[in-house]
């Protein structure tokens, strides 16, 4: 951010940009730049403003996120190594804990986790606890958790 740019009293600069500040207060976002209040919309289910990044790319900032800190990135050595998971023989590219907790370890190019290292959504149905791996042909299956853990944990 340049030096001659002061930002108000009641304002914090938003993340990943040189010039947009917001108040948390009333929510206004502002450019430093021209001085001029920025419209805010809302989409999907939050308050978000259009604001353009340091490397010149826009997106919609989102308001209830400015305090967030940005997740931890898992590794493959911390999930084999300090986690101690074990990589699914029919699934390889998950891999599960002793206690049933499943990571994808090879992410996929798309989506919401894109080419990170995450924990795979479970959810329980009929009273046994599932999540959704996707096979070597590349298929979507429902996989119960103490099945997994019984094929890879004896």
């Amino acid at each position: 951010m340049s030096s001659d740019l002061q930002i108000p009293d009641g304002f914090v600069l938003i993340p990943e940009t040189d010039h947009y500040a917001l108040c948390e207060s009333t929510g206004l976002v502002i450019n430093l730049k021209s001085g001029r209040a920025l419209a805010p919309q809302w989409v999907g289910g939050a308050i978000r403003t259009l604001v353009t990044r340091t490397d010149g790319s826009r997106f919609m900032f989102r308001h209830d996120r400015i305090a967030t800190p940005a997740p931890l990135e898992l590794t493959l050595d911390f999930v084999l190594g300090n986690e101690d998971a074990r990589i699914i023989p029919e699934f390889s590219r998950y891999a599960v804990t002793h206690y049933g907790l499943v990571y994808c370890i090879e992410p996929f190019e798309r989506g919401p986790n894109a080419g990170r290292i995450h924990v795979v959504n479970t959810h329980e149905h009929q009273g046994h606890e599932k999540a959704r791996l996707r096979n070597s042909e590349g298929k979507q299956v429902y996989v119960r958790i103490d099945k997994l853990l019984v094929d890879v944990w004896g």
